[in-house]
C-alpha cells in the first residue's frame, strides 16, 4: 500500500508574504541579516513554502565563535517552538524546516548563511531550481558558470584553488559569473 503525498499548499503571494514577515519580525533581532527568498522574493502569484535567509548572531558560549554552538537565531527558533507558535518538522546546520501550525501543511525553509556566503546562499534559495542548475553548470555544457569556477557546499572557488571566494551579495556573484545581475522576477 503507498501513501499518498499531501498536497502543497496554495497559498496567495499577500498571505505568504505578510507570513514572512511576522516571521523575520520574530526572528530579525536574532539575526546579522534575515530576508525572504523563494517565490516570494520572485513574486509569484501562488507560494507553497516561505524560503528565508539569514546570518545568525552568535550566541553567547563558553567558547566564542565555536561552530557547534547554538546560535541567537538557534534560540529564537527554540522560543517559537516552545511557545507553539512554530513547530519545528526538521533541522541540520544550515537547514530548517518549521511550520506554522494556523496554516496546515505551509512549511518555512529557514536557511543559514555567513556573510561571504550570503550572495550565492540568497540567488541559490531565491531560486527556481533551473535557473539555479545553469548558474553552477559550466558554460561549455550549456550553463552560465565560466570554466575557471566551481561551486561546491555553498561556496564558489576558482579552478585549482581552496580558498572560497567571498560573494557577500548577489551582484558580486553576477560579476564572477561575468553576466548582467538578474531581478529575482526574471529569473527563469
Amino acid at each position: 500500500m503507498t501513501t499518498a503525498t499531501p498536497a502543497k499548499p496554495n497559498v496567495p503571494l499577500p498571505v505568504a508574504s505578510r507570513l514572512a514577515e511576522r516571521v523575520i519580525d520574530e526572528l530579525r533581532s536574532s539575526c546579522e541579516r534575515i530576508e525572504v527568498a523563494g517565490s516570494i522574493r520572485r513574486h509569484k502569484p501562488i507560494v507553497h513554502d516561505i524560503d528565508l535567509v539569514a546570518i545568525p548572531k552568535l550566541g553567547d558560549g563558553l567558547f566564542p565563535g565555536d561552530a557547534n554552538a547554538p546560535t541567537r537565531l538557534d534560540e529564537a527558533v527554540g522560543e517559537l517552538v516552545r511557545g507553539g507558535r512554530l513547530q519545528r518538522v526538521r533541522g541540520g546546520p544550515k537547514a530548517t524546516t518549521l511550520k506554522i501550525p494556523a496554516v496546515p501543511g505551509l512549511h518555512i525553509e529557514l536557511w543559514t548563511c555567513n556573510a561571504n556566503t550570503w550572495g550565492w546562499i540568497h540567488c541559490l534559495r531565491t531560486g527556481p531550481a533551473e535557473f539555479t542548475r545553469a548558474l553552477v553548470t559550466n558554460r561549455r555544457q550549456g550553463g552560465h558558470c565560466p570554466s575557471h569556477l566551481r561551486f561546491f557546499q555553498g561556496r564558489v572557488y576558482r579552478e585549482g584553488n581552496r580558498t572560497p571566494i567571498a560573494v557577500p551579495s548577489e551582484q558580486a556573484l553576477f560579476d564572477l559569473l561575468e553576466m548582467p545581475c538578474l531581478p529575482p522576477e526574471g529569473r527563469a
